[in-house]
């Protein structure tokens, strides 16, 4: 199956050469392009670069926002057979230099501001700017014959009991994955795909990266979430396949100058977090399109869809399991693998499936408990097999369709030297929208704009 992934780059760059395979939308208002050709090429010319300076198995942090260069480059290095670690520029740069540290990174790609403080960290940095736009058929195919199909990719997962943990997952399942993903949202060819979702969060990399390749379709890349700008995607470029986060489509319904039919969006689906059923109400009423639900995770992608199109529906269910995927609802107290509970009874969520984590990087013991791994949710399983979250079992706050893990945010503010504690929690604004809050007891007398410059 991961050897079908660059097959399929293969045929879509010999069937649809002149098609558009990526329009990157910048926040300057300038729109760049590159055709299935080119990018095929530009794939193969890299992995080729990458072949000659790093050894096969060894791990390649990509940090960079949603950009063409960045998917050119997340190909490259699965097709380079190395270990891909894809990080957001967001994050720290203590936190970008744990993360090399912690998974043994030996090189660096992205913008040279974003990098510069693995300098001395990692062996190799590789400027996004270097990534080639373009490259020679007749190399493309000889680079694409040398790929092995070694590669996996390495993702940072929320961290429910403490520190982020790395997750590491196999190539092959994940292509697995993005296959079933493809083929239960129906994208085709056809379709062009409008990504607002970070590529280096598993459901980007699911959906825009993974089926979004397999299908041939046409990516509409925008860098970073501004509901203003995706309204006016949405009106103008013919938008017809959307994946996206509750608090999107709750902006989008508001934005929205009564109804305002979308006439070739045909799929709008949501996963991050649960989706309120005002959200679901007033978008559809808004934009004429229900919203699916897909359910998933770091450690095993995405592994349910709720189709609209498929009845009995009801928006609140996150949906049926996609091929190879088993799920069982166990005894939250005595959470057992050989004793599921029965249908419409609430417990803790056990999943297993072609996508499942291999390991946690740098920990020993098995992350599976009777070959199923346990979401943290607690969730129940009806009549129809569809799958309905019902709480959780950890700690996380949902901010944005983002997981933020509360004991990091308190670590972090107990380091300035004025504060005595720190307790964290997540403060509800509204169905969609939630903040972290932090209580703070100080040493002496604190500072609290100093506090927040310190926390940024």
């Amino acid at each position: 199956m991961a050897t079908s992934l660059f097959q399929q780059l293969e045929s879509h760059a010999a069937r649809q050469p002149a098609q558009i395979a990526i329009e990157e939308h910048r926040e300057s208002g300038d729109t760049r392009t590159i055709t299935w050709r080119d990018y095929r090429n530009a794939i193969a010319a890299f992995a080729g670069t990458l072949r000659s300076t790093i050894e096969p198995g060894s791990t390649v942090l990509l940090v960079a926002p949603n950009r063409i260069e960045s998917m050119i480059a997340f190909f490259a290095a699965l097709m380079a057979d190395v270990a891909l670690y894809p990080l957001s520029p967001m994050l720290s740069e203590r936190e970008r230099g744990e993360a090399a540290r912690r998974s043994g990174a030996v090189a660096c790609i992205g913008m040279p501001e974003t990098t510069a403080c693995l300098e001395g960290v990692v062996a190799h940095r590789i400027s996004l700017g270097a990534v080639p736009r373009e490259g020679d058929d007749a190399s493309a195919a000889a680079s694409i014959r040398k790929h092995q199909g070694t590669g996996r990719i390495l993702l940072q997962s929320s961290g429910t009991t403490g520190l982020p943990k790395i997750v590491s997952r196999e190539l092959a399942g994940i292509v697995a994955m993005g296959d079933s993903s493809r083929r239960y949202v129906g994208v085709t060819s056809d379709d062009r795909m409008l990504a607002v979702v970070p590529v280096c969060h598993s459901y980007g990399i699911d959906h825009e990266v993974l089926a979004g390749m397999l299908a041939g379709e046409t990516e509409l890349l925008c860098p970073r979430v501004e509901a203003g700008q995706v309204k006016e995607l949405l009106r103008r470029d013919q938008v017809t396949v959307m994946p996206g986060v509750p608090f999107i489509f709750d902006a989008l319904a508001k934005l929205a100058d009564g109804p305002m039919k979308l006439t070739r969006l045909r799929r709008a689906f949501s996963a991050g977090a649960p989706l309120p059923a005002s959200v679901f109400d007033a978008f559809t009423h808004a934009h004429g399109v229900p919203i699916g639900q897909i359910y998933g995770s770091t450690e095993f992608g995405s592994i349910t869809y709720n189709d609209p199109d498929i009845a009995p529906f009801d928006h609140a269910s996150a949906g049926r399991p996609m091929d190879g995927v088993t799920l069982r609802i166990l005894d939250r107290d005595n959470p057992s693998g050989d004793t599921p509970l029965p249908v419409e009874q609430e417990g803790q969520l056990a999943v297993t499936a072609p996508s499942l984590l291999t390991h946690y990087v740098g920990v020993d013991e098995s992350p599976l408990v009777d070959g199923c791994f346990h979401a943290g949710d607690l969730a129940r399983l009806d009549a129809d097999d569809r799958l309905f979250i019902t709480g959780r079992v950890k700690l996380l706050i949902e901010v944005g369709g983002l997981k933020v893990n509360p004991l990091e945010v308190e670590a972090v503010l107990s380091e300035h030297p004025m504060v005595r504690d720190a307790v964290v929690v997540g403060a509800p604004l509204s169905e969609t929208v939630t903040r972290v809050k932090a209580i703070i007891v100080w040493k002496d007398a604190g500072d609290m704009d100093d506090l927040r410059r310190f926390a940024r």
